[in-house]
């Protein structure tokens, strides 16, 4: 006969009077458990799917400070209960003696209504000292974003902000009570930073505490958010980078309607028809459409088809999901469904259907990702699975595609999932030319508009028939897979929120407003000078170094910006300290590995040094080796100090410019990157992939100018 357990059970933020017994068999699973709850709790709980409770296996007694403990329950930092687990493994002590009349078992976290309401206390900062009267309440659908609650803020204090667009607040979650805190901490905001895409359902998944203030709102830059437009003043980029194209753009040139994005666009789906991503995505087939340059897509096979901007320069999703494959700290569930997902993989089936099904149903069930098999508009092929017809424009942000096994026959995977991508996005990518319509490919890629669809691998291709003791893969597969829920939640955001905002469709009769490129999508910077927010506009990209732009401050002034993996702002700071480098203007670290240097933009009359005339060159190198003398003695090396990394007036004059920082550092740390170039540039015997860079390298470059 089977044995009968009692659990008592307190749904989170309830008061403790309304705590309930559960009746269930010890042989059940967790999932068995939410059933029965959301059974017992009938009619409250008869619109909630009984697997998105969240469960938490707690001991409290049932003694003099129950109440208490029960008020001061923190579940932040808990790990709810698998669905998989067995109540005999979590409830043991259930078997030995009956002790269900003498404590508290289990807590009950509800999923937030997101049309609920939620009351928030917002503090609106100007200056210190604290000033109340700024204090302000604000109710507002949990569902809603912190953009919406930046809306509602101004709204609430109209006379304050009448001036002000609700895009230049900064709001931060915090949760200070107001007759103990504040005085202390309102100098400046002291919390959690809040992206405006982000959910209030997300921020606040515990009901916040009446008590406390738990919003700053501060206003960082009044009148920057409206796009730029480019103008000619002040605009002088360098000599050497500029082109007629660029020229024409500095001086306030409109494009004309043959260079807009939609017309791109356009052009580039009028010579790749419809065809079946199942027949368009066979190696054969794909690798002749490669051979054409009106049909080619950038995916990087071959090699020289690749993006003139990377993916993860084009929407950070791609470069955050990146660092999460690294630094994601994998949750009991994501760990479990790595263990089902093994199961499931490794199995065999008798055909693809069978298999995709399997996978399909278990994330749904396990992992609460729907990925939906639906018919692409025009070409009437399915999907194997994928999500985002729910979003207001059925723009799919994620394509997973199956085969049986490996080796198995007919289309290559990625080459098929970018054909569906490709066929999704026709009718709408002309329409949208301001978004880069990002979406993620199951092995892992990142998919994206330019002018035509862009793939990048952003991950291992991790194979789920793995011998349960690699726990280096088991981990690896847990962190990749939490990693892509994260920014699947991310896509939906922007699907759902940012995209209907600020990229309506546009129509082809009206091409106004229009962009004539596609640009990464960082468009402003902190000064390394006075510490302020400052936006920009790109204008052009360097002809030759796709990672070099130009760009313009909103007064007008020029500048360049550059990403890179790797650069030293103390090398590149020290010598513009000195007059011998362009003024370092900001430098931030972006998802992906990237950092963003922005400097300013150097006189169109510096020209590169094997430019000078050569009676002019021995003076320059002679005050160079002085000045790299300097450089070494302060502990840096440049590390490629070529003709090419040192600007001087063409004038003649004695000065010069040291550009290129990548490879500068402290000496006996900084290194050679790998793969070197060497042909047809001199490089010391020594500067080797992962080799030291040494002093003696920078002055035997130098000696070779001579």
């Amino acid at each position: 006969m089977p044995t009968i357990i009692d659990l008592f059970c307190l749904i989170f933020g309830n008061d403790s009077k309304n705590l309930f017994p559960v009746k269930i068999e010890a042989t059940k699973t967790v999932a068995a458990l939410k059933v029965a709850i959301k059974e017992e709790r009938k009619p409250h709980f008869d619109n909630i799917k009984a697997e998105k409770l969240e469960l938490f296996k707690v001991s409290i007694p049932f003694d003099p400070c129950f109440n208490e403990k029960v008020n001061n329950l923190d579940l932040h930092d808990a790990v709810s209960l698998s669905g998989w687990m067995k109540l005999s493994s979590q409830f043991s002590d259930q078997f030995a003696v009956n002790v269900a009349e003498d404590c508290l078992h289990v807590v009950v976290r509800v999923p937030i209504d997101p049309s609920a309401l939620v009351r928030l206390n917002c503090y609106v900062h100007c200056s210190y000292p604290f000033d109340p009267s700024r204090i302000v309440g604000v109710q507002i659908p949990y569902g809603q974003t912190v953009k919406d609650l930046m809306k509602a803020i101004k709204l609430e204090m109209l006379e304050n902000f009448q001036y002000t667009e609700a895009c230049t607040l900064k709001l931060w979650e915090v949760s200070l009570l107001v007759e103990d805190d504040c005085q202390e901490n309102f100098d400046m905001p002291n919390g959690n930073l809040l992206l405006p895409a982000k959910k209030l359902l997300e921020v606040f998944s515990d009901p916040p505490d009446p008590q406390c203030i738990h919003i700053i709102a501060k206003v960082v830059a009044v009148g920057n958010c409206k796009q730029l437009t480019p103008t000619s003043q002040n605009f002088s980029p360098v000599h050497f980078f500029q082109t007629d194209s660029l020229a024409q753009l500095s001086r306030g040139a409109t494009p004309t309607a043959a260079e807009d994005m939609t017309t791109l666009r356009t052009k580039f789906l009028h010579e790749s028809r419809p065809m079946a991503p199942s027949t368009a995505g066979e190696p054969n087939g794909f690798s002749k459409r490669q051979e054409n340059l009106d049909q080619m897509i950038y995916c990087n096979r071959p090699r020289d088809a690749f993006a003139p901007i990377p993916v993860t320069l084009l929407h950070p999703i791609f470069g955050q999901f990146i660092d999460d494959c690294e630094k994601y700290k994998p949750m009991e569930k994501d760990n479990a469904f790595v263990l089902e997902l093994l199961t499931v993989m490794s199995k065999f089936y008798p055909d693809e259907a069978e298999r995709a099904d399997s996978v399909r149903q278990l994330f749904t069930e396990k992992y609460d990702i729907d990925f939906v098999q639906t018919v692409i508009e025009g070409i009437a092929y399915s999907t194997d699975g994928d999500i985002g017809r729910t979003n207001c424009r059925n723009l799919r942000f994620a394509i997973i595609d199956f085969k049986n096994d490996v080796g198995s026959k007919g289309a290559e995977p990625l080459l098929q999932s970018i054909h569906y991508y490709l066929e999704s996005n026709r009718r709408r990518a002309p329409e949208m030319p301001s978004s880069v319509l990002p979406c993620m490919i199951i092995m892992i890629f990142g998919a994206a508009w330019m002018d035509r669809p862009v793939s990048q691998v952003l991950s291992s291709i991790i194979p789920f028939y793995f011998d349960f003791s690699d726990t280096r893969l088991r981990a690896m597969a847990a962190r990749h897979l939490g990693a892509f829920k994260k920014a699947i939640r991310s896509l939906q955001d922007y699907y759902h929120n940012d995209l209907s905002v600020t990229n309506p469709p546009v129509p082809l009769s009206n091409p106004t407003s229009i962009p004539s490129d596609i640009f990464p999508y960082r468009k402003h910077f902190t000064s390394l000078v006075d510490s302020s927010e400052h936006h920009f506009e790109y204008v052009k990209q360097h002809e030759h170094h796709r990672l070099f732009f130009f760009g313009k401050l909103s007064d007008g002034r020029g500048i360049c910006i550059k990403f890179t993996h790797d650069y030293s702002p103390a090398v590149h700071s020290l010598c513009a300290s000195k007059g011998f480098a362009l003024k370092l203007l900001g430098f931030e670290e972006l998802p992906g590995g990237w950092w963003m240097v922005v400097m300013e933009h150097i006189d169109e009359n510096y020209v590169q040094f094997h430019d000078l005339e050569s009676h002019h060159r021995s003076s320059v190198l002679e005050y160079l080796k002085q000045f790299l003398t300097f450089l070494h003695a302060n502990g840096f090396v440049h590390g490629d100090v070529r003709d090419t990394n040192i600007m001087v007036p063409r004038s003649g004059e004695l000065h010069f410019f040291l550009i290129d920082f990548d490879w500068a550092g402290r000496i006996g740390e900084v290194r050679y990157p790998m793969n070197v170039n060497r042909k047809g540039i001199w490089r010391p015997d020594g500067a080797r992939d992962g080799d030291l860079i040494t002093a003696e390298h920078d002055d035997e470059m130098l000696q070779h100018l001579h």
